[in-house]
């Protein structure tokens, strides 16, 4: 059987152009075949970013997909142990995730279908369905990115997803595989003005890079 295919997606703005290129070059030093970054770059606001997300899925033809936040960052070797992972063709990956919170550890956080929904156990939050992990694009085309608000868009999808009840075989691993950086002076609700269109320097170009 041929190696899977996977795409990352990354809905970004202007404001993290510099966050969002240290992250492609990161990709970029872990970058195996089969892999490709799709990135849907846009003012804050427009459009929404649940327009976006779904663009990106829309726009992708892998197997595989998950979408990744352009101010968080991977495992050193994370593209490897994915594809690793995908290669038995599960329905999905689940892994655990590091959180931290202006550069203090916070929380564990763990990814996973066993758990099957989205709760707080004893400090430990707990996923299973989530938009962070590789999910076979099939299956993550059963949800819609179409939720009223911004904020809780992603839990609108999984939830979607998970009703379907399709989303069944997993490869865990047990390691945090995603960091999940959150900075209070560049969060979702960060107030910004429009970056001038003359100003809005261009991405880094990469065979593997496709931008929309």
């Amino acid at each position: 059987m041929a190696d899977p295919t996977y795409d990352l997606l990354i809905a970004t703005i202007p404001h993290r152009h510099g966050k969002l290129c240290e992250l492609l070059a990161e990709l970029g030093r872990q970058m195996v075949p089969g892999v490709g970054v799709r990135v849907f770059r846009s003012q804050y606001g427009v459009p929404r970013l649940p327009v976006k997300m779904q663009a990106l899925l829309d726009s992708s033809a892998a197997e595989y997909v998950s979408w990744l936040d352009d101010d968080d960052w991977v495992a050193p070797d994370y593209l490897e142990r994915v594809m690793k992972a995908l290669a038995g063709r599960p329905d999905y990956v689940g892994f655990e995730v590091a959180y931290t919170r202006d550069g203090q550890p916070m929380g564990r956080i763990e990814h996973s279908l066993r758990h099957g929904r989205w709760d707080d156990q004893g400090g430990v939050l707990v996923r299973d369905i989530t938009a962070l992990n590789p999910i076979r694009r099939d299956l993550a085309l059963l949800g819609k990115w179409d939720y009223e608000h911004d904020h809780g868009a992603d839990g609108h999808w999984a939830w979607q997803v998970r009703q379907t009840g399709r989303v069944r075989d997993e490869v865990f691993i047990g390691e945090p595989m995603y960091h999940y950086r959150y900075c209070s002076g560049d969060s979702f609700r960060t107030r910004r003005l429009p970056v001038p269109e003359d100003q809005v320097p261009p991405l880094p170009a990469h065979e593997w890079l496709t931008v929309l």
